[in-house]
C-alpha cells in the first residue's frame, strides 16, 4: 500500500541522508583545518558546533510549521537535503572565503578566536538545515505509524556508514572526489524522501504537544545525556586514540563503533520496554568506568602484540573498541525513543543536541584540561546514572548508587603513562600535563634517561636527565 511505500522510503531516504551528513561533517573539518589545525582542539569546535546546529535546527523543525500535510513535510525535507547537496558541491567557492572571513575578524578577536569563530558558523548553518530535516522527519513518521527509533536509527547507522567513507574514498580519489559522491548520495536520499511524500497521501501533521513541567525537567535531564555522549566520545577518542596508534583510520573507527551502537539502541528500542532502564543505566556507567579502569591492561597487552599487518592491527582495535563502547552506546541509542515516549521526538532529539554541544565544549575542551580524559569518561558516566532519575523509581536509582559510585571511585585515580608502556619496568612518571591538544608526560627510566611521552608515543630520549626537563 502506499502507507507502507512511504515509510519504506523514509527510512531508506534517511539511511542515505544520514550518511552524506557524517562525511559532510568529517569533509568539512578536513576543509576547516587549515583555519584550526588537525589537532584535538579543532574536533572540539567543529563537533560543539555541528551539534548546535542540530538542536537548534530540530528545534525550530519540531515546532513550526503547526498544520502540514505530512507530504508537504517530507519534501521539505527533502528540499533541505537537496540544499545540502548543493552546499557540499559548492565547497570549493565558499570555502575559500573562510580564510578571508578569519584574516578580517583576527585584528579585533585575534587569529585563534576568528578562525574558531567563522569555521563554527560554517559548521552551525548546514548542520541547522539537518536539524530542521530531523523535526520535520520525525513529525510526519507519527501519522505514517513509523517509530520514531527506527527513524532515528537508520539516520544513526548510515551515519556510521559515512564515517568510514572518507578514508574510504579520500586515498583513492581524493577530498573533491569523496564530496562529489557524499553528494550523491544525500540527492539519492532526497530522491527516496520526496517519493515518499508522493506516497504519503492526505494524511496531516498534527500540533506539537505544550510542554508540561515535568516534561521540561525530562527534557533538561536528556539534555544531560547528550553531554554525556559527547565527553564519552572525546575521553574515548583521547585514550583510545593513544592506544591504539591516532590516526585518521582509528579515529574513523571508533566513531564509526560509537554511531552504530547509537543506531541499533535506537532500532530496537521499540522492542525494549522503558522498564529496562532503572537496570541498564547502572550497568552502562560501570562498563564505562571499566573501560577506563582496564585499558592500562589492554594498552600493554596491544604493545606486545606483533601484527602481520596494518589490517590485522585496525580489526583487533576495532573488536577492543567495541567491546568498550556498544554497551554504552546501545543505552544511548535507547533513549530517545524512550524518553520521547509518544510524542513525536524532535524536541528531544534537539534537547541531547544542545547539551551534545556543551558536553564538546566543556568536557573536552576545559574537562581535559581540568580532569583529563579518563576522568572525562568517570564524569560521563555519572551524569547519565544522574540524568536517569527522570525517568526511574527513585528506590530503583538509588539502588544503582551502590554499583555506580564504587565503580567510579575505583576508576577515578589517574594512572600514570608508564602503566600503559609494555616496557617500563622501573620506570616513574615525573610529569604529567593534559590538555586539548595533547597528554604529554615525563618519565624516568630506571637507567636513568628520561623520555618525552605524548599520547604514549615516545618523542624524544637522552642519558643526560637534564635532556628533558621537568
Amino acid at each position: 500500500s502506499g502507507l507502507i511505500d512511504a515509510r519504506a522510503l523514509l527510512i531508506a531516504g534517511y539511511l542515505l541522508a544520514g550518511a552524506a551528513a557524517l562525511a559532510y561533517e568529517l569533509l568539512w573539518m578536513r576543509m576547516l583545518t587549515i583555519l584550526l589545525g588537525a589537532g584535538s582542539e579543532s574536533a572540539i569546535v567543529t563537533s560543539g558546533a555541528f551539534m548546535l546546529g542540530l538542536g537548534a535546527g530540530a528545534w525550530l523543525g519540531a515546532h513550526r510549521p503547526r498544520h502540514t500535510p505530512v507530504r508537504l513535510l517530507l519534501w521539505g525535507v527533502a528540499a533541505l537535503e537537496a540544499a545540502l547537496a548543493g552546499l557540499a558541491l559548492a565547497s570549493g567557492v565558499w570555502g575559500k572565503g573562510l580564510d578571508a572571513a578569519a584574516d578580517a575578524l583576527a585584528a579585533a578577536l585575534g587569529w585563534a578566536w576568528a578562525a574558531a569563530l567563522v569555521a563554527g558558523i560554517a559548521m552551525v548553518v548546514p548542520a541547522w538545515l539537518m536539524g530542521v530535516g530531523f523535526g520535520w522527519a520525525a513529525r510526519a513518521a507519527k501519522p505514517l505509524k513509523l517509530p520514531l527509533g527506527y527513524l532515528y536509527g537508520a539516520n544513526t547507522l548510515g551515519a556510521a556508514l559515512g564515517a568510514l567513507w572518507p578514508l574510504v574514498a579520500m586515498p583513492r580519489w581524493g577530498w573533491w572526489v569523496a564530496l562529489r559522491w557524499a553528494a550523491m548520495l544525500g540527492l539519492m536520499g532526497a530522491t527516496c524522501l520526496g517519493w515518499a511524500g508522493a506516497r504519503a497521501g492526505g494524511l496531516e501533521a498534527g500540533v506539537p504537544e505544550t510542554q508540561r513541567g515535568e516534561q521540561r525537567t525530562a527534557l533538561f535531564a536528556y539534555a544531560l545525556v547528550g553531554a554525556a555522549a559527547l565527553m564519552l566520545e572525546m575521553g574515548w577518542m583521547r585514550l583510545f586514540g593513544a592506544v591504539f596508534m591516532r590516526t585518521e583510520y582509528v579515529m574513523a573507527l571508533l566513531l564509526a563503533v560509537y554511531l552504530a551502537g547509537i543506531g541499533l539502541g535506537g532500532w530496537l528500542a521499540h522492542h525494549i520496554g522503558r522498564r529496562w532502564l532503572a537496570w541498564l543505566v547502572p550497568v552502562a556507567s560501570v562498563w564505562a568506568c571499566l573501560s577506563v579502569a582496564l585499558l592500562p591492561q589492554v594498552a600493554r597487552l596491544w604493545s606486545a602484540q606483533g601484527f602481520g599487518s596494518y589490517a590485522q592491527a585496525l580489526g583487533v582495535a576495532g573488536i577492543a573498541v567495541a567491546v568498550a563502547m556498544l554497551p554504552i552506546t546501545l543505552l544511548l541509542g535507547l533513549w530517545l525513543p524512550w524518553a520521547a515516549g509518544r510524542d513525536e521526538g524532535g524536541r528531544w532529539y534537539a534537547a541531547n543536541s544542545l547539551g551534545a554541544a556543551l558536553g564538546a565544549w566543556v568536557g573536552g575542551g576545559a574537562g581535559l584540561a581540568w580532569l583529563g580524559a579518563p576522568r572525562i569518561v568517570v564524569v560521563a558516566s555519572l551524569l547519565l546514572w544522574l540524568a536517569a532519575s527522570a525517568w526511574v523509581r527513585r528506590g530503583a536509582w538509588l539502588a544503582g548508587a551502590a554499583f555506580v559510585v564504587p565503580a567510579a571511585l575505583w576508576a577515578w585515580p589517574l594512572a600514570p603513562s608508564t602503566a600503559y608502556l609494555a616496557d617500563s619496568q622501573g620506570a616513574r612518571e615525573l610529569f604529567r600535563h593534559e590538555d586539548a591538544l595533547a597528554w604529554t608526560s615525563v618519565v624516568a627510566r630506571a637507567d636513568g634517561t628520561r623520555m618525552l611521552v605524548q599520547d604514549l608515543r615516545r618523542m624524544d630520549a637522552a642519558t643526560d636527565p637534564t635532556a628533558v626537563f621537568v
